[in-house]
Protein backbone atom coordinates (compact mmCIF):
# COMPACT_ATOMS: atom_id res chain seq x y z
CA UNK A 1 0.00 0.00 0.00
CA UNK A 2 3.21 2.59 0.74
CA UNK A 3 3.91 1.63 -2.84
CA UNK A 4 0.56 2.50 -4.24
CA UNK A 5 0.40 6.07 -2.35
CA UNK A 6 3.88 6.94 -3.32
CA UNK A 7 3.05 6.59 -6.94
CA UNK A 8 0.01 8.70 -5.87
CA UNK A 9 -2.73 5.84 -5.72
CA UNK A 10 -4.97 6.45 -3.02
CA UNK A 11 -6.01 3.56 -1.40
CA UNK A 12 -6.80 1.85 1.86
CA UNK A 13 -6.33 -1.45 3.25
CA UNK A 14 -7.63 -4.17 6.22
CA UNK A 15 -8.06 -7.67 7.14
CA UNK A 16 -11.28 -9.45 6.23
CA UNK A 17 -13.47 -12.68 5.86
CA UNK A 18 -11.11 -15.39 4.28
CA UNK A 19 -13.66 -15.89 1.92
CA UNK A 20 -13.08 -12.96 -0.63
CA UNK A 21 -16.61 -12.73 -1.50
CA UNK A 22 -17.85 -12.55 2.03
CA UNK A 23 -14.75 -10.04 2.85
CA UNK A 24 -16.33 -7.82 -0.28
CA UNK A 25 -19.35 -8.01 1.12
CA UNK A 26 -18.97 -7.03 4.90
CA UNK A 27 -16.96 -3.62 3.58
CA UNK A 28 -18.72 -2.56 0.57
CA UNK A 29 -20.32 0.74 1.10
CA UNK A 30 -21.49 2.38 -2.63
CA UNK A 31 -20.71 6.02 -0.96
CA UNK A 32 -17.17 5.19 -0.26
CA UNK A 33 -15.92 3.20 -3.21
CA UNK A 34 -17.20 3.38 -6.85
CA UNK A 35 -15.31 0.12 -8.20
CA UNK A 36 -14.25 -3.12 -6.95
CA UNK A 37 -10.76 -4.57 -8.50
CA UNK A 38 -9.45 -8.03 -8.34
CA UNK A 39 -6.73 -9.39 -9.18
CA UNK A 40 -6.26 -12.98 -9.86
CA UNK A 41 -3.56 -15.50 -11.42
CA UNK A 42 -3.98 -16.43 -15.01
CA UNK A 43 -6.27 -18.95 -15.70
CA UNK A 44 -8.20 -21.66 -14.34
CA UNK A 45 -4.94 -21.79 -11.85
CA UNK A 46 -7.15 -19.06 -9.92
CA UNK A 47 -10.03 -20.69 -7.56
CA UNK A 48 -11.35 -16.71 -7.42
CA UNK A 49 -12.04 -17.37 -11.63
CA UNK A 50 -13.04 -21.00 -10.92
CA UNK A 51 -15.72 -19.80 -8.48
CA UNK A 52 -16.56 -16.21 -10.70
CA UNK A 53 -15.81 -14.50 -8.36
CA UNK A 54 -15.76 -11.20 -10.46
CA UNK A 55 -19.10 -11.54 -11.96
CA UNK A 56 -20.07 -12.44 -8.66
CA UNK A 57 -19.25 -9.53 -6.92
CA UNK A 58 -20.95 -7.66 -9.82
CA UNK A 59 -24.12 -8.71 -9.60
CA UNK A 60 -24.56 -8.70 -5.81
CA UNK A 61 -22.71 -5.09 -5.37
CA UNK A 62 -24.25 -3.77 -8.90
CA UNK A 63 -20.93 -2.13 -8.76
CA UNK A 64 -18.13 -2.08 -11.54
CA UNK A 65 -15.84 -4.89 -11.39
CA UNK A 66 -12.32 -4.80 -13.20
CA UNK A 67 -10.59 -7.91 -12.95
CA UNK A 68 -6.62 -7.68 -13.47
CA UNK A 69 -5.14 -10.83 -14.10
CA UNK A 70 -1.10 -11.47 -13.36
CA UNK A 71 -0.02 -12.01 -16.50
CA UNK A 72 3.76 -12.39 -14.94
CA UNK A 73 3.17 -14.98 -12.81
CA UNK A 74 1.66 -17.09 -15.89
CA UNK A 75 5.53 -17.25 -17.14
CA UNK A 76 6.35 -18.41 -13.96
CA UNK A 77 3.61 -21.31 -13.79
CA UNK A 78 5.21 -24.87 -14.02
CA UNK A 79 2.08 -27.05 -13.38
CA UNK A 80 -0.56 -27.22 -15.60
CA UNK A 81 -4.12 -25.79 -13.86
CA UNK A 82 -5.35 -27.83 -11.51
CA UNK A 83 -8.26 -30.35 -12.29
CA UNK A 84 -11.68 -28.25 -11.80
CA UNK A 85 -13.19 -29.16 -8.33
CA UNK A 86 -16.25 -30.49 -7.87
CA UNK A 87 -18.58 -30.96 -4.39
CA UNK A 88 -19.01 -34.78 -3.89
CA UNK A 89 -22.76 -33.99 -2.68
CA UNK A 90 -23.27 -32.21 -6.04
CA UNK A 91 -25.66 -29.42 -6.43
CA UNK A 92 -26.39 -30.11 -2.39
CA UNK A 93 -23.29 -29.19 -1.41
CA UNK A 94 -24.65 -25.77 -0.65
CA UNK A 95 -26.33 -27.47 1.99
CA UNK A 96 -23.23 -28.65 3.72
CA UNK A 97 -21.84 -24.54 3.75
CA UNK A 98 -20.04 -24.39 7.78
CA UNK A 99 -21.99 -27.12 9.17
CA UNK A 100 -19.50 -29.09 11.60
CA UNK A 101 -18.63 -32.53 11.23
CA UNK A 102 -21.40 -34.66 13.22
CA UNK A 103 -19.67 -36.20 16.30
CA UNK A 104 -20.56 -39.70 17.18
CA UNK A 105 -23.14 -40.56 19.33
CA UNK A 106 -22.54 -41.31 22.74
CA UNK A 107 -22.82 -45.15 23.83
CA UNK A 108 -25.78 -46.21 25.03
CA UNK A 109 -25.65 -46.98 29.12
CA UNK A 110 -25.34 -50.25 29.01
CA UNK A 111 -22.38 -50.37 26.71
CA UNK A 112 -20.61 -47.88 28.32
CA UNK A 113 -17.30 -49.86 30.89
CA UNK A 114 -17.88 -49.67 34.33
CA UNK A 115 -15.58 -47.01 36.25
Amino acid sequence: METWRAAGIECDGMLGDEDPFVAVLEVWDPRRWDEIVVSTLPGQVSKWTRWDLPHRLSVATDARVTHVVDLQQAEHEPHPPPPREKNPLGPLGVLAWGGRPARPAAAPAEERSPR
